[in-house]
């Protein structure tokens, strides 16, 4: 992972940097904007997979704390940090293919698009194949599914910057004519997890907020999908996604999210009705409040 990379750096300034020094030893090289969080510094970074351990090593000794331009500085008027090298958590092509290949299928709008070494890619295996297809988005249910009554949970993906808590996304989904349909909420933050501690939970890699919704009703979920998914709140906006999520029910999305109560980063919203329910999920795991990301 290569972290603190200069402002100007966009997925092609990246490949063509890396290239200039280390072309066609790579396979795997995905770049994301910098994290709009005021803890986090404003760089953007980039995972990359070399060919060989030698090489990943090599580049790590050539270009670890390097500085671009001591000249340069950053929105804030700070000079740029040294760039920052390290091993990163998913490791090896047919990992890296698997976690973001859906990246390239997405047809929302998005900053973050990986580039795959087109031999890699044929040498990868069937199953390795169809673990990616899997995880994409178009792998997951969505408007088709919905109108069999089974699936009420869905995932809004794309949320721009303006929808900056949980409470404010609460009350735009409202606005749109959803209120009092739901009886959960998850807000999740773009890049909300902090590399070296973030466990691999999944979820969208386009680094922009995104959340779960659970309806009383499937015919909720499929008008909610109907008006919303590929629609946009302003001009330059990106595209809303909302497509059934793999997590299905109150119950389960309870069950599944209750870790992250639990570490005590992120709360979901319930409804009140719902905290009388008697659903057998750890108790950090009913607050009624309105969930903030800490």
């Amino acid at each position: 992972i290569l972290r603190n990379l200069p402002c100007d750096f966009d997925q092609q300034k990246c490949q063509d940097w890396v290239d200039k020094h280390y072309k066609g030893l790579y396979d795997f090289l995905l770049w994301f904007p910098a994290k709009n969080t005021w803890r986090l510094n404003s760089r953007s970074y980039a995972f990359v997979n070399f060919v060989s351990s030698h090489h990943a090593k090599r580049f790590r000794d050539d270009f670890h704390l390097l500085r671009f331009n001591q000249s340069d500085l950053d929105p804030d008027g700070k000079n740029q940090w040294p760039l920052s090298i390290a091993v990163a958590k998913v490791q090896g092509f047919s990992e890296n293919y698997a976690r973001f290949h859906h990246l390239l299928e997405d047809t929302s709008h998005t900053l973050c698009k990986p580039y795959f070494d087109p031999k890699a890619v044929a040498a990868l295996s069937a199953e390795t194949v169809a673990l990616a297809k899997q995880t994409s988005p178009s792998a997951t249910p969505h408007a088709d599914l919905v109108q069999d009554g089974s699936p009420t949970t869905l995932i809004i993906r794309n949320l721009p910057s303006a929808l900056d808590s949980q409470d404010v996304a609460r009350g735009w989904l409202d606005g749109a004519g959803f209120g009092n349909q739901y009886n959960f909420f998850l807000y999740l933050p773009a890049k909300r997890r902090r590399p070296e501690n973030s466990a691999s939970g999944g979820g969208p890699g386009q680094g922009l907020a995104y959340a779960f919704v659970n309806f009383y009703h499937a015919e909720n979920a499929k008008s909610c999908i109907d008006k919303l998914n590929g629609q946009t709140l302003s001009e330059g906006d990106p595209t809303l996604s909302v497509v059934a999520a793999r997590v299905q029910g109150l119950r389960d999305c309870r069950s599944h999210f209750s870790y992250l109560c639990e570490g005590g980063r992120i709360e979901p919203w319930l409804a009140p009705d719902t905290q009388k329910a008697h659903t057998p999920v750890p108790t950090a795991a009913v607050s009624g409040r309105l969930g903030r990301f800490q």
